[in-house]
């Protein structure tokens, strides 16, 4: 955290004993603030939150790859497991169409980074599983998905998460991508 010199500053740069034990002080306390964060993401481990977004689906068509658009809407539940080195997040969503609509269930392994208590960027990876709904019944297809984005504080347990994902998810015949790009709110327990 930055700092402005006090009034004990004189102008030469020198400063007197009483402002220097202050500046002492103070350089702690902004130790203590720059932990910031990372400090006060070990005290709350747990974050759950919303996500609304725009997928774009890229599915087979006769042959080709149609592109599909669709609107995003999911929960996601996260826990620290190693502290500033791993996080799992649990997303369940909705994904819906003109004509489909999806489950999509992904399973993110996370590296975080702490640069200022008020960000956290974070970037991931992990299993997917979309579950697409048909007519003559559902279709499920597993794969792996990719993230990246960051968390921006607004208070110690408040804040909004943007991300972008590509997900790939395939069966024994078809094969479809997906990039979502989401926003929504957290909060920290």
């Amino acid at each position: 955290m930055l700092s402005w010199p006090t009034a004990a500053w004189a102008d030469d740069g020198e400063h007197d004993e009483h402002a220097h034990d202050e500046h002492d002080e103070h350089d702690e306390h902004d130790e203590h603030d720059d932990m910031g964060h990372g400090r006060r993401h070990a005290m709350h481990p747990n974050l759950f939150g919303a996500k609304f977004g725009y997928i774009s689906l890229f599915a087979p068509h006769e042959g080709e790859y149609e592109h599909v658009p669709l609107g995003y809407a999911g929960l996601f539940y996260e826990r620290s497991v190693i502290h500033n080195w791993l996080e799992i997040e649990l997303t369940v969503a909705g994904a819906f169409g003109a004509r489909e609509l999806a489950m999509p269930v992904d399973l993110y392994f996370k590296k975080p980074f702490h640069p200022a208590p008020w960000i956290t960027p974070y970037f991931g990876g992990g299993p997917h599983l979309d579950v697409i709904f048909q007519p003559d019944g559902p279709l499920v297809l597993g794969g792996a998905c990719l993230t990246l984005g960051f968390y921006a504080w607004f208070s110690e347990r408040w804040g909004i998460d943007f991300d972008i994902d590509y997900a790939v998810a395939a069966n024994r015949e078809l094969v479809f991508h997906d990039v979502l790009a989401a926003i929504g709110p957290v909060a920290r327990f």
